[in-house]
């Protein structure tokens, strides 16, 4: 029996953790590395940051806190709006998202060598496609944004 969708997608995916650990030697997790990437040059505000990285605000900011208690970003004040937060890459933080992403460009071109150039791009544009249908979150997700249902009445 064929393996379904998810169980593809797990073994692809822990297949590039693993390359993507052997490349790296930050001593980040896939997931920091990933939010630090996504991270721009001249910063960007916690909630912008959530939704790049598609993940709630407080994660966003969770996220932006462990990674400057390492020295990777700093969290400045946005001046057009005491209440928000700027998150900019340090320069430790600018070395390490460049090597990251040097690391992931590498296992891209070893994937692509491996399966042939032309398939790679076929599988990867599909799942450019496939990614940009499902941009909202599923209403059945229970960290999606969807309202809770009203409380019974009294």
């Amino acid at each position: 029996m064929a393996e379904n969708i998810a169980n593809l997608l797990g073994a692809v995916f822990e297949a590039f953790r693993a390359e993507l650990y052997a490349r790296d030697r930050s001593g980040l997790r896939s997931s920091q590395l990933r939010y630090l990437t996504l991270v721009p040059d001249d910063g960007v505000r916690v909630g912008d940051m959530a939704a790049r990285a598609s993940m709630s605000k407080a994660g966003a900011g969770q996220f932006a806190a462990a990674l400057e208690e390492q020295g990777l970003v700093e969290i400045l004040a946005d001046p057009a709006d005491s209440r928000a937060k700027i998150v900019r890459r340090t320069p430790a933080g600018r070395r390490i998202a460049s090597n990251a992403l040097a690391a992931v460009a590498e296992i891209e071109a070893a994937w692509s060598a491996s399966i042939g150039a032309e398939r790679y791009t076929a599988m990867r544009a599909a799942l450019e496609e496939i990614a940009a249908l499902s941009q909202a979150p599923s209403p059945a997700e229970p960290n999606s944004a969807a309202p809770a249902p009203p409380a019974p009445a009294a």
